[in-house]
């Protein structure tokens, strides 16, 4: 009987001491326009469009680059910590102030952005709210869905790694 305790026993601290452990979204992702959806209109004019991504264990780093029209444009890399306190960025591309925070899910396997913009649309001001939520169906796909407020649809944006 004694026996029987401490085997259970050495099977709860066992099993209590693992972890699971959180996904890994670092790398170099290509956008597949083809089976994403919902992308905006100005996506049409994208040749190529690469997010890299590069996390540790208390921050994620993110750097975009696309082509079109003939010409290459970058946003960033920005950084941002992983426990959700709010970043602002000022995108000089596009002309845009944005707050954005980032946290893991509850079950890790997910990050979640929230990103507040201010955008300036022939002089009327609004503040737009997008939240996107980072998923790994397999070690070679990420899925971004972005629920803009205030938009019917949910924007699915899905990248290969390279």
């Amino acid at each position: 009987m004694k026996f029987k305790f401490l085997l259970i026993a050495a099977i709860a601290i066992i099993f209590t001491g693992c972890s699971h452990k959180p996904k890994d979204f670092s790398g170099t992702w290509v956008l597949d326009k083809q089976s994403s959806q919902y992308l905006p209109h100005s996506s049409d004019n994208v040749d190529k469009y690469t997010l890299t991504v590069q996390e540790t264990g208390d921050s994620l780093t993110m750097l975009i680059e696309f082509t079109g029209m003939g010409t290459d444009n970058v946003l960033g890399p920005h950084t941002y910590p992983l426990n959700g306190k709010q970043v602002y960025i000022h995108d000089s591309l596009r002309g845009l102030d944005s707050w954005r925070q980032v946290e893991r899910s509850d079950d890790s396997d997910h990050l979640v952005l929230l990103t507040r913009q201010i955008q300036n649309f022939g002089g009327q001001v609004t503040m737009v709210q997008d939240t996107s939520i980072w998923s790994m169906p397999s070690q070679d796909k990420l899925q971004i869905e972005s629920h803009v407020a205030g938009l019917e649809h949910v924007q699915v944006r899905n990248l290969n790694r390279e």
